[in-house]
């Protein structure tokens, strides 16, 4: 498949899973969704003058390294997704591989369980 097939795919699919569980996300959460980033997080603090504040900011910056696979097509099943979206889920995310390089030097491939696939397809 054409990678920039694929980018479109995914990037329409991804739309529409967001819509259909958008409504079981907490209203709190910022990060990871359009239009909803840290600074917003910040402006919706300072609307709450004359009182008292605690808030805790954490960056996960490598938060889709760890995403367990089983977990996550076990919340969409929850969130209502279709079994045909969840089937292609799950292919997309089977027999995944990762290598690491440093420097020049490249290591063996290994199969990941977690993360989210970023700009490489898997092997068939």
């Amino acid at each position: 498949m054409n990678a920039t097939l694929g980018k479109v795919l995914e990037s329409f699919v991804g739309s529409w899973i967001l819509q259909t569980v958008e409504s079981n996300l907490d209203g709190c959460q910022y990060g990871g969704l359009k239009r909803r980033s840290t600074a917003h997080a910040l402006i919706d603090v300072l609307h709450y003058k004359g009182q008292s504040i605690r808030a805790v900011f954490v960056d996960f910056a490598k938060a889709f390294d760890h995403d367990d696979h089983n977990i996550l097509v076990t919340k969409l099943l929850r969130f209502g997704l279709s079994d045909t979206v969840l089937c292609w889920m799950c292919y997309f995310l089977r027999h995944r591989t990762q290598r690491v390089k440093i420097g020049g030097v490249l290591s063996d491939w290994l199969p990941i369980s977690a993360g989210m696939p970023q700009g490489r397809f898997p092997r068939l």
